[in-house]
């Protein structure tokens, strides 16, 4: 839930970097679509603990597989939030990008 908020700051925050000397519309581009994969992958995970509590009492098995599923999901939606974070680093923080070799 808490990535929804961050999300929907995202175009007012855009608007206030737009201007500043040195900021790199593409790199701000590229964090826009890092942020709607992280955010659709968190819903998608949202949407299968869902299940899993949903199933607990009637399915036990069935909610012990979608537990696995869960963790593996929320290890991957994970790394896709990490990525868009560093992303996000790139359009304030030139020098990230520069060791990166992205300039």
């Amino acid at each position: 839930l808490s990535a929804l908020p961050a999300y929907l700051s995202g175009s007012g925050a855009e608007d206030v970097v737009g201007d500043i000397p040195g900021v790199s519309s593409v790199a701000v581009s590229e964090h826009e679509d890092a942020a709607k994969t992280a955010l659709v992958s968190a819903l998608m995970l949202a949407s299968v603990a869902l299940a899993g509590l949903l199933l607990w009492g009637r399915k036990p098995s069935a909610a012990k597989a979608l537990l696995w599923v869960a963790l593996a999901a929320a290890l991957a939606v994970s790394g896709l939030f990490a990525w868009t974070a560093n992303l996000g680093g790139h359009i304030r923080h030139p020098e990230i990008a520069s060791a990166a070799g992205r300039e």
